[in-house]
């Protein structure tokens, strides 16, 4: 899986994930970006997919750039992304299996 930094305009030392590792499961990701205004936006995905506290995968990655280039967005300055599934993989079957495991 293929990992890109997090762009310049988000301030690193502030990243907040709510996860539970030992099962798999990743909640929430909270990211302030800098020199923005301070309305917040909630992005509600279909799986996290593979982004922490270091690393950003691809598809948060393209909404980052999204929303600096976006200039209705310009007043956002805090994001919070969760998931409607919250098992962390990049295999769908995987994903549904975990969720209805006992």
């Amino acid at each position: 899986m293929v990992h890109y930094r997090y762009p310049r305009f988000v301030e690193k030392h502030t990243i907040a994930v709510i996860a539970d590792e030992e099962q798999e499961r990743r909640y929430l990701l909270r990211l302030v970006l800098k020199k923005r205004g301070s309305e917040k936006l909630l992005i509600i995905m279909d799986s996290m997919g593979a982004a922490d506290e270091i690393y950003c995968d691809r598809k948060l990655h393209r909404i980052l750039r999204y929303i600096k280039e976006n200039r209705e967005l310009m007043e956002v300055g805090e994001l919070y992304i969760t998931s409607l599934f919250p098992v962390c993989s990049s295999k769908i079957k995987y994903v549904v299996d975990k969720l209805y495991e006992k």
